[in-house]
């Protein structure tokens, strides 16, 4: 009797509330959003991890002692906190997705970012490996350069310290390899002496080259190099149009004397 009492007040209020049945393609479209955007989480998981590679495996391990008197300190200091914090957000993403799709209630936290990590790093690895990574933080650098510098990238400013031997930037122009001029983060030229420099074979020193160094400042404008590298993360700010204008121009327009053009920097 209490049964059919209840089933007959659930009626009756279908009723007067004209309540009608949402159509089965809404729920499809649901479902089909919520995985939608899981994938969509997912990939962009893995494009980060893919810049995590590219900076940990470009992260001046070789000259560690130089910027930071241990290895645990330099690590600290270098993580790319940024991209870290940025998988961290879209893994739970990926979670929250998946717990709201048909089956996801029977899986538990742990296991699902488990498996969203190893989708990450497995992916993260391939996007790595076709240079997704470094075309990621090249645009980003170029386009943005003062956001990365300050957010993504900050151990940027590690090289920008020529008091203390660090030094980074654009050759714009060369007699050699021991001898040219270089343009820093702040456009501020400096004669560069490089006869004791150890440099890669494969790097070129010439205009248009970006570097950085380990040595000691000379003079007001002169660096004398012990260590050259090429610069890896954060090379496309090297390229941003503001600063490929060169010393002396404007900022915002070209102008002619010393002005580089597009297509100097390499």
């Amino acid at each position: 009797m209490l049964n059919h009492d209840i089933s007959r007040d659930v009626l009756k209020t279908i009723e007067e509330k004209h309540i009608k049945p949402k159509p089965r393609w809404t729920f499809l479209l649901k479902d089909y959003a919520i995985w939608i955007l899981g994938a969509f989480s997912l990939i962009v998981g893995s494009l980060a991890f893919s810049v995590i590679i590219y900076m940990l495996k470009n992260n001046d391990w070789e000259v560690y002692r130089h910027l930071s008197g241990s290895l645990p300190g330099f690590v600290v200091i270098t993580m790319p906190y940024f991209w870290l914090i940025f998988l961290a957000i879209f893994t739970l993403a990926v979670h929250y997705n998946f717990k709201h799709t048909k089956t996801g209630y029977r899986y538990r936290l742990p296991a699902v970012i488990a498996a969203s990590m190893v989708l990450s790093v497995v992916l993260g690895g391939i996007l790595y490996g076709a240079g997704v990574g470094r075309a990621i933080d090249d645009v980003l650098s170029e386009k943005a350069p003062g956001f990365y510098r300050v957010i993504v990238n900050p151990r940027m400013d590690m090289w920008a310290r020529p008091d203390q031997g660090f030094l980074l930037g654009l050759i714009i122009d060369a007699e050699g390899r021991e001898d040219f001029r270089l343009l820093d983060f702040d456009r501020r030229l400096w004669d560069i002496s490089a006869h004791d420099a150890k440099i890669p074979p494969f790097l070129k020193i010439e205009a248009g080259s970006r570097i950085k160094m380990i040595g000691d400042k000379t003079g007001e404008n002169g660096f004398r190099a012990l260590i050259i590298m090429p610069v890896g993360p954060g090379r496309g700010m090297l390229h941003h149009p503001g600063f490929m204008l060169g010393p002396g121009c404007p900022m915002d327009k070209m102008a002619p004397g010393d002005c580089m053009g597009p297509g100097f920097i390499k």
